[in-house]
């Protein structure tokens, strides 16, 4: 049996808390998660608004209600990662008010990948839509969803390897269906060679 280090990084407001505990392989640990806090990078026209949702505990956010406010999320691929596989990045959203069942949720990322020692930061982008449909049940203000890009590793423009800074630009695609959601949490999952 292998023992892996996890170390977990928890984001509350500006300061930060981490906390390192080891795990034992059984064979069921697949992928590695980093946290990326939310105060790392802003950009664009307009950003974002800083807000909370919820009462007790109320939980800081950035409020997207609008298509021209950009955000941008960077994180690295992790030396563990299998070389093989797609990576994801992981949106944590809530509804910013009541919505109805059916309505999408959509998020535009354009990112590049970029090798230490091999690649410009200035390179042709590649862009990724998702959308995730409101549920019946969780359409009050406060629901929470997952929205997550899914960053093909042969990507002929931005393949991925070790060692790579991903950045990636993401915005609301429209606001026709969900006027506003709360960006609260975000997270990179890569695959990881056992």
């Amino acid at each position: 049996m292998k023992r892996f280090l996890l170390v977990c990084l928890i984001i509350t407001g500006l300061s930060a808390i981490s906390a390192t505990k080891y795990l034992t392989n059984t064979g069921t640990i697949t992928s590695r998660s980093q946290h990326i806090g939310l105060t790392e990078v802003r950009k664009g026209g307009t950003s974002p608004t800083k807000t909370t949702i919820g009462t007790s505990p109320a939980v800081d956010g950035l409020l997207f209600d609008a298509t021209d406010e950009v955000y941008q999320i960077q994180f690295m691929i992790p030396d563990d990662w299998d070389g093989v596989s797609d990576a994801t990045l992981d949106l944590y959203v809530a509804l910013n008010a009541a919505e109805t069942a059916g309505d999408t949720i959509a998020f535009t990322g354009d990112y590049v990948s970029v090798s230490f020692r091999e690649d410009s930061v200035d390179k042709t982008s590649t862009q990724l839509l998702v959308t995730e449909t409101v549920l019946v049940g969780c359409a009050g203000a406060g629901c929470l969803y997952k929205i997550v890009f899914t960053f093909d590793y042969d990507d002929a423009d931005n393949p991925l390897a070790i060692e790579d800074i991903v950045v990636m630009d993401i915005h609301r695609t429209n606001i026709t269906n969900v006027a506003g959601v709360v960006l609260i949490s975000a997270d990179a999952r890569t695959p990881r060679k056992l």
